[in-house]
Parts: C-alpha cells; structure tokens; sequence
C-alpha cells in the first residue's frame, strides 16, 4: 500500500468520522436537499454548512445536481456502501 493511496483512506474515514456530515448522510438518505432545506434542519450557519458539505463530496458520498437556481444534494448509496464494507472486512 502506498502513503497517497492510505492518505486518501485515511481522510474517507475522518469525513465519515463527524457527528454533523453523519447527521447530513441520515437526512439526504430520506431525500434530495438543497442547502436551505438541510439548514432548516440542522441550525447550521451556511458557510459551516458549505464546508462539510465540500468534504462529503470530496469523498464521494454526496453528489450535487443543479435544479433551477439551486442545488440538490444527493447521497450516493452505492459509494457509501463500498466504504461501509470496506470498512468492516477491517479486522
């Protein structure tokens, strides 16, 4: 295994390692959210919002679909799967 390759695990699971981006996965697992839709719910300031929301795209769990003058979120069930067996096969 080489150090990029163990880097860019390692920073998966500090992104999945975050009581906040965790609480946004549940609430995109229900449905597509725009920004202000996941900041109704969560009381979050916008750019604290951005942030996390950059992070969960940057490790591919989360995708973005331009609808209108917004943007959708979306979680990319498939890709979290392969992280969440990835992870259990850990011994």
């Amino acid at each position: 295994m080489t150090i990029p390759k163990l880097d860019k695990q390692l920073y998966i699971l500090r992104g999945l390692n975050n009581d906040i981006r965790q609480s946004i996965l549940l609430l995109l697992e229900k449905k597509a959210m725009t920004v202000d839709d996941i900041l109704s719910v969560t009381k979050l300031n916008k750019v604290t919002l951005r942030e996390h929301l950059t992070i969960l795209r940057d490790i591919g769990v989360i995708g973005a679909h331009p609808n209108g003058s917004n943007v959708k979120y979306v979680l990319k069930e498939n890709r979290l799967k392969e992280i969440i067996d990835w992870v259990q096969k850990i011994k």
